[in-house]
């Protein structure tokens, strides 16, 4: 896997693959790709929660954890609530110094940046939202596939137990010349389902 292409003079690397320091209080740093992405807007490679291999929506293979109610892994089976590094694919793929960011961090990220919308990110026809930071002005930016964007933490839902946190991003909607969108928000998801992946690394590391 090559690294981010873009802007390469102007952010540091870890395993050849790029990332951008925000000023977060957490210190966390931010890949400027998606996972199996060469490029800020590609989407990327989509995963089930606690696989490392990218899925496909044609691939019937099933989910390596079993079948929802019969979990053998994380949840109330072994009351883990987080990904060991084995099952990250972004510390499988990319290095140990990379892994899938938590709950919080993704909420750190919105709280910390200013969220913008964009239908048409550097004339490539990719909507998504850009994430510029309060502290610097430094800013990554997240591509949806047509309208939604789903991202993947690394962490379970402690209310729910079998349903993993993550992120979504609407795509701003146009429709008779008014603008109808939504603002990034936490919801539940069954793992075993395909969301995409934003690396991230911790900066003492």
């Amino acid at each position: 896997m090559v690294g981010c292409s873009s802007h390469k003079s102007s952010h540091r690397t870890v395993n050849d693959h790029m990332y951008v320091d925000l000023k977060l209080p957490s210190g966390t740093l931010w890949s400027t790709c998606n996972l199996g992405a060469n490029n800020p807007w590609e989407i990327g490679d989509y995963f089930l929660w606690g696989e490392t291999k990218p899925k496909s929506e044609k691939d019937t293979s099933g989910y390596v954890w079993g079948q929802r109610g019969n979990y053998v892994k994380y949840g109330e089976v072994d009351n883990k609530m987080t990904l060991d590094a084995e099952d990250d694919a972004a510390s499988v793929l990319w290095g140990d110094k990379w892994r899938m960011p938590t709950n919080e961090e993704l909420e750190e990220l919105k709280k910390y940046c200013f969220c913008l919308k964009v239908r048409n990110y550097k004339r490539t026809g990719i909507g998504g939202q850009i994430f510029i930071s309060k502290r610097n002005g430094k800013k990554i930016f997240l591509p949806v596939d047509g309208i939604f964007g789903h991202y993947w933490t690394a962490c379970l839902c402690q209310s729910c137990g079998c349903v993993h946190h993550h992120y979504f991003i609407y795509k701003p909607r146009y429709k008779r010349g008014k603008t109808y969108s939504f603002g990034v928000q936490s919801k539940c998801r069954f793992r075993e389902m395909r969301c995409l992946i934003r690396p991230v690394m911790s900066k003492n590391e």
